[in-house]
């Protein structure tokens, strides 16, 4: 693939990451962190096949999903949130603060990608159901976001973008296609062609 210019700076998606596995957790409320898959261009090189960045990116992920280094973030979040001074923090200043930190990390990467995972239901409400889509929020300086999930046989990758252009998109699902995936594409109408 051939990269834009990027200016040195590194492509950075947010993924967050189930701790269930990690700590052997059985709890039913949201235990998890982010990391971010990172591919930054070397200097001398313009172009990278997609094994390439691909292995770029798995290394980045392995790097950080390991027990230590997850420990270490869910430690952090957590110590925020025990900290008797920021008790006595008024909540509309905290709501402030909240907003700011999730900004600045929102800044700190390109884009969000979640997996939501494998979505089972009653079966007496099977026969009713084709399919689940779900759909992240824009935040600031990420224009394009990924979600994933699957029901049944069929996985669903969702784009939400506020962008005019859909090369991104067109190029992730005529690469899937190439690789031999059957790919239906759904739309809400904005790029329709």
């Amino acid at each position: 693939y051939r990269e834009y210019n990027l200016n040195g700076k590194a492509v950075r998606v947010a993924v967050p990451v189930n701790l269930r596995p990690y700590f052997e957790s059985v709890t039913t409320k949201n235990f998890f962190t982010v990391v971010s898959a990172e591919f930054k261009p070397e200097d001398d090189r313009s172009e990278y096949t997609f094994a390439e960045v691909a292995y770029i990116i798995r290394e980045s992920l392995r790097q950080q999903m390991t027990r230590e280094q997850l420990e270490k973030l869910f430690s952090y979040n957590v110590s925020n949130q025990m900290n008797i001074l920021a008790r006595a923090v008024p909540l509309p200043l905290k709501n402030i603060a909240i907003k700011t930190v999730y900004t600045k990390s929102a800044l700190a990467n390109t884009s969000t990608v979640t997996n939501i995972g494998r979505i089972t239901v009653a079966p007496e409400y099977e026969t009713y159901i084709r399919g689940f889509h779900a759909v992240l929020a824009m935040s600031a300086g990420q224009n394009l976001k990924g979600t994933v999930c699957s029901y049944k046989d069929t996985l669903t990758f969702t784009f939400s973008s506020r962008l005019e252009e859909t090369h991104l998109q067109r190029r992730f699902f005529r690469t899937l296609a190439a690789d031999g995936l059957k790919v239906t594409i759904e739309t809400n109408g904005e790029y329709y062609d």
